[in-house]
């Protein structure tokens, strides 16, 4: 997310121990201040990797037992719209789930790309619960330069003062989270500590269904295409001269296969999508004008996430079924959220191009689902 408000503030204050943290009037107002931001000098983590991380969506039941079992007379689920979107008012604590039940939400936002998740107590857990319940889903992805709380480097948090006001020039930044990585996130968990009643909602956007509605004639024309994507002018910009990590530039298909659903979608983002490779500047830059167009341009691919009206609300989402942006369309309200992002496999176009074991567990999961049919 890149709202202005992941960036060190000039109010920061180093403490001697080498930690910037937010002035002690911050502190003293906050509801989590446990969850506050902060920037440890000490901390330094080498690039990232390609990692090997076989979702863990492939290992579920396709019918959900688990996740929503039968005997859950408590469970209350909508679906936001017919094929985007899932929100869970009731029955579920994210926080208690089973292995089993873990691997199905896994399963869940790759078929569904998001999940919302009203009354969580995950916030109450405090960063380190969060941490390793994000661990079981795989690697965590550090990030460059945003403030992380105290001692757990995993997170990457949201933070807008109640003093910053009303800037709409500040949010055009459609993206899927971390797509400069060398292995890509598969989910991210985002959890509001703090937020206005009304107002900064997150947009939410099927790229799975922007790319399927291409004719097949442009589907083909986008084939062998990548982009390069890079969070190094971000890191020059909002890290105020603080790294955790080094900035990435990586090179991905523009066009991604998912490795459970074996369905394919638009992956770039809006500010890390440099260009494509292999095309002068102007050449690049009409396809992605043209595809940042069909992004913005079909509302019924669109969906906003409410936060203010349910309290301990937590969404889940899969980065490579869709695109999400902060709405800051809010002012006299502070907005404090977490992020935990879950790194998964380097993008491919193909399914063949996948690695072994996840090609063979993709192709064993879509046997256990055509069995569910029948």
């Amino acid at each position: 997310m890149t709202e202005n408000i992941t960036r060190i503030p000039n109010t920061s204050v180093v403490g001697k121990d080498g930690i910037k943290r937010l002035p002690e009037s911050v502190y003293k107002k906050a509801k989590y201040p446990e969850w506050l931001p902060t920037w440890d000098e000490n901390e330094k983590f080498p690039a990232h990797e390609i990692v090997h991380n076989p979702d863990r969506g492939l290992f579920a039941d396709p019918l959900y037992p688990n996740l929503f079992s039968k005997s859950n007379k408590e469970l209350k689920k909508i679906d936001i719209t017919p094929n985007f979107g899932v929100e869970v008012q009731a029955g579920i604590q994210l926080s208690q789930l089973s292995d089993a039940a873990k691997d199905e939400l896994s399963l869940l936002v790759a078929e569904k790309g998001f999940a919302v998740f009203r009354h969580q107590d995950l916030i109450d857990k405090g960063p380190k619960f969060n941490k390793e319940f994000g661990e079981y889903f795989g690697p965590l992805h550090i990030h460059s330069f945003s403030g992380a709380p105290e001692g757990h480097p995993q997170f990457h948090m949201v933070y807008r003062p109640e003093e910053l006001g009303f800037n709409p020039d500040s949010v055009h930044s459609i993206h899927t989270d971390c797509n400069w990585e060398p292995s890509t996130p598969s989910i991210t968990f985002l959890g509001m500590l703090e937020g206005p009643k009304v107002g900064g909602d997150t947009l939410f956007i099927d790229s799975q269904e922007v790319y399927q509605r291409f004719s097949e004639t442009f589907k083909k024309s986008l084939e062998g295409y990548s982009a390069l994507h890079s969070n190094v002018v971000a890191s020059q910009t909002n890290g105020n001269g603080f790294i955790r990590c080094p900035p990435a530039t990586n090179s991905h298909p523009l066009v991604r296969i998912h490795p459970i659903t074996q369905k394919k979608s638009l992956y770039f983002s809006y500010k890390f999508t440099d260009a494509i490779e292999g095309l002068k500047k102007d050449e690049s830059e009409v396809i992605l004008g043209f595809l940042r167009q069909k992004i913005i341009s079909q509302p019924d691919l669109h969906v906003r996430v409410r936060w203010g009206e349910e309290p301990g609300t937590v969404v889940v989402w899969d980065n490579r079924r869709c695109l999400h942006s902060p709405l800051a369309d809010f002012e006299n309200s502070a907005r404090h959220c977490y992020r935990i992002t879950v790194l998964a496999e380097h993008p491919v176009e193909n399914f063949e191009e996948l690695d072994d074991e996840i090609k063979e567990l993709s192709q064993k999961f879509q046997e256990r689902v055509n069995i569910s049919k029948n």
